[in-house]
C-alpha cells in the first residue's frame, strides 16, 4: 500500500510537472492592431541580448548589463542567488533607467508609462568553471499594457 501511494504520489508531481512545462512554452498570440493611444494590446514576449535596443509593444527596452549570482550547476550554494539585469526603457519622451531582479522563475513586473514589463528568462544558465560575457546573455521580457493587464497606473 505504502508503494502504491508513493508511485501516485510521483504521478501526480511528474504530470504536474510535465504540464507546468506546456503551460510556460505555449505561446501568447499578440493582437497587433494599436489602441488609441499606439499600445499593442496583447502581451508580447520577446528576448534580447545585452546592448542592442529592441522594440517590444511599442516600448523601446536596452539591457545595459547583466549582474549574475545564481549558483552554477554543479555547485552547492547556500544561497540560488539572482540574476539582475540594469534596463533603459523608453516610450516617447519618457524614459528610466531601473535594476530588474529574476529570482527563481520569474522577476516582478515593473510598470513603466502605462506599460508592465516582466523579465520572465536570463540565459544562459552559469555552469560551474565557465566564464561568461555580457555578450553571452540573452534576456526574455514581456511587456504588456498595463491597461490589459487590469491594473491602473
Amino acid at each position: 500500500m505504502k508503494t502504491t501511494l508513493i508511485i501516485v504520489a510521483l504521478l501526480v508531481i511528474g504530470v504536474g510537472g510535465y504540464a507546468l512545462t506546456k503551460k510556460d512554452a505555449v505561446t501568447v498570440p499578440v493582437d497587433e492592431t494599436p489602441t488609441e493611444d499606439e499600445r499593442v494590446r496583447g502581451p508580447e514576449d520577446k528576448s534580447i541580448s545585452v546592448g542592442s535596443p529592441t522594440e517590444i509593444s511599442g516600448l523601446t527596452v536596452t539591457v545595459n548589463k547583466v549582474t549574475d549570482s545564481r549558483c552554477p550547476t554543479g555547485v552547492q550554494c547556500v544561497w540560488a542567488g539572482e540574476a539582475t539585469a540594469s534596463v533603459t526603457l523608453v516610450q516617447g519622451e519618457d524614459t528610466s533607467t531601473i535594476d530588474m531582479k529574476l529570482v527563481e522563475l520569474h522577476g516582478v513586473p515593473v510598470e513603466f508609462s502605462g506599460y508592465r514589463i516582466s523579465l520572465l528568462a536570463v540565459l544562459p544558465y552559469p555552469k560551474e568553471g565557465v566564464a561568461l560575457t555580457q555578450d553571452d546573455y540573452m534576456l526574455t521580457f514581456r511587456v504588456m499594457s498595463a491597461i490589459e493587464s487590469g491594473e491602473n497606473i
